[in-house]
């Protein structure tokens, strides 16, 4: 499989946005939908925390896939890097 490249300009009027949670997911049949959420406790206590939506991002099948193989090339550098460092965790 060819790897199209392509030249990337930053945008530094895009936001960043933190998720420590996959609230949902979906394909549609030409997307693939991801849902994010961040947790939170308004009172400090952990039996009020809820799971705030944060962001929503839909993928067309090629960014999709992509994602998917860079994900899998990070997992393995981490568990490869976890091996070398016994006593890490990933996850």
């Amino acid at each position: 499989m060819t790897v199209e490249t392509f030249q990337v300009v930053d945008n530094p009027q895009v936001s960043e946005v933190y998720a420590g949670r996959l609230v949902g997911s979906a394909f549609d049949g030409s997307a693939v939908h991801l849902t994010f959420g961040s947790l939170r406790s308004m009172d400090g206590k952990s039996d009020s925390a809820k799971v705030y939506v944060t962001t929503r991002l839909a993928l067309s099948l090629q960014a999709a896939n992509e994602l998917v193989r860079h994900l899998t090339q990070m997992g393995q550098a981490l568990a490869q890097d976890r091996t070398q460092k016994p006593g890490a965790n990933l996850i």
